[in-house]
């Protein structure tokens, strides 16, 4: 707190240039009170300079051009620079004000004993497998509605645990059977129905969906993989053969032979096909872009438009992990560097920067890591006492913050940080149940009985 009192100014005697960087180390509360002190502080205050650093720590895009101090157009922006005066439009908005962001909890009672559910905003997909029935909820700020309750023509707990929704289609699959539901005027409908045969790939008509089903389903062949990407359906048999079918036509584009496992990321353009250490890079319509080998057959892909991420043991005994980064084109190796397995990593979705999360014993770290350079960018460690934080994670929020679970000391918070490392704030992240989905609009957690959904009215981000 600053005092108004008469006593020797001895900032005001300090070089203008040293001034300012004693008043770039006060908080923005600090600052608006100091401008309140003096006409000679707030001249000092009132620049670029000193309201400038606060754009990198809370990561504001900058809304206008910057100006020079010693410019005329500086002096026209009485009673505050330019900087001060969007910095404080920024901070009084509700998109900052993070703790008093409100949430809306809901409850989906389960039916049954047997269920598996999948998200993608704004839709819940719940499957009852003993029933063959696929209840649809979709969430908005105020409500969880069910909009639709499926009726799958499939053998009775034959289904497979492996569900794929977007905003457009639902796909689900028995056997070699594989079923696309499309959304058609607020509700999913059947679309189309595929059959695996050996090296062939059946497509049904357009209604006749009973008959097509009884006619090819072959209860002892089962589809290898399957993969969702925006239009684009990826099926693979059991010998490597995909075939990728675009569904806004219906049609299959291409049959590959390619590798047996798929890995695409999340707004991505680029598809692995990985066996071993051998990986394929397509794109969405599966034609090749590349083909190389990586170290360890063992591994956790992370991917973004030009790094790839690979993670795997450094040996089977050991519990050191080794990260290798590559470039995606090439898979020439950038980097490498060694961690422990307990930390868990993501990557940025356009930026070659590694995060990571340690929560070893009784050290909790946070760290990013540039992957062009091999330097740690910024560290946030403490000493957090021997937790032990079962479940952690962390993300990249509209490319603008981290999300970390569990935050600092307690795992009933959650953190965010702003991707300068500064730790922005704690909060209650869940109250109970077991996770089972997270985005920054909507966590699922099972409780007893029923399914928790949290709905944010606002996002993390802005």
């Amino acid at each position: 707190m600053v005092e108004k009192t008469k006593m020797m100014d001895s900032v005001s005697l300090l070089p203008v240039e040293v001034a300012q960087k004693i008043f770039k180390f006060l908080s923005i509360k600090d600052l608006y009170q100091c401008m309140s002190v003096c006409k000679s502080w707030r001249n000092l205050i009132n620049c670029n300079y000193v309201w400038g650093h606060f754009y990198k720590i809370y990561d504001i895009e900058q809304l206008f051009e910057e100006i020079d101090d010693d410019s005329d157009e500086t002096k026209t922006l009485s009673p505050l620079c330019s900087y001060a005066i969007e910095l404080k439009r920024f901070l009084l908005s509700p998109a900052f004000n993070w703790r008093s962001r409100r949430s809306n909890s809901y409850y989906i009672n389960l039916k049954y004993r047997q269920w598996k559910v999948i998200c993608c905003e704004p839709y819940i997909a719940m499957l009852y497998s003993s029933v063959n029935e696929l209840h649809i909820f979709c969430c908005v700020a105020d409500s969880v509605e069910c909009i639709d309750v499926v009726s799958i023509n499939l053998p009775v707990n034959s289904i497979e645990q492996q569900i794929f929704i977007n905003k457009k289609y639902i796909v689900i699959g028995a056997f070699n059977i594989t079923l696309v539901y499309k959304l058609i005027d607020k509700s999913f409908k059947l679309y189309k129905a595929f059959a695996s045969k050996c090296d062939s790939c059946i497509i049904s008509s357009d209604h006749a969906f009973n008959d097509f089903i009884q006619e090819n389903i072959l209860s002892d062949y089962v589809v290898f993989e399957k993969v969702l990407i925006g239009d684009m359906l990826w099926i693979t048999a059991v010998n490597g053969m995909k075939h990728i079918i675009n569904l806004s036509t219906g049609k299959q584009d291409m049959k590959q032979n390619l590798f047996l496992y798929t890995k695409a990321m999340q707004n991505s353009q680029y598809v692995l096909n990985y066996e071993d250490v051998n990986v394929i890079l397509t794109d969405i319509n599966g034609l090749i872009i590349s083909s190389f080998r990586v170290s360890h057959s063992d591994k956790i892909f992370y991917m973004n438009k030009s790094i790839l991420v690979i993670c795997f043991p450094r040996t089977i005994e050991d519990d050191q992990y080794t990260i290798e980064c590559r470039e995606i084109m090439t898979g020439l190796l950038i980097r490498t560097l060694s961690v422990n397995e307990r930390t868990r990593v993501t990557l940025h979705p356009k930026k070659s920067v590694l995060y990571l999360l340690s929560t070893q014993s009784d050290l909790y770290k946070v760290s990013s890591f540039c992957i062009d350079t091999g330097v740690i960018i910024w560290n946030y460690e403490i000493s957090c006492g021997p937790h032990m934080f079962w479940g952690a994670f962390l993300t990249v929020v509209n490319e603008r913050f981290l999300f970390v679970y569990p935050a600092p000391y307690c795992d009933d918070l959650s953190a965010l940080f702003n991707l300068q490392g500064k730790l922005l704030y704690e909060e209650v992240y869940f109250t109970s149940g077991i996770l089972i989905h997270f985005s920054d609009a909507v966590i699922l957690a099972k409780e007893e009985g029923r399914l928790h959904v949290c709905i944010f009215n606002e996002p993390f981000h802005y």
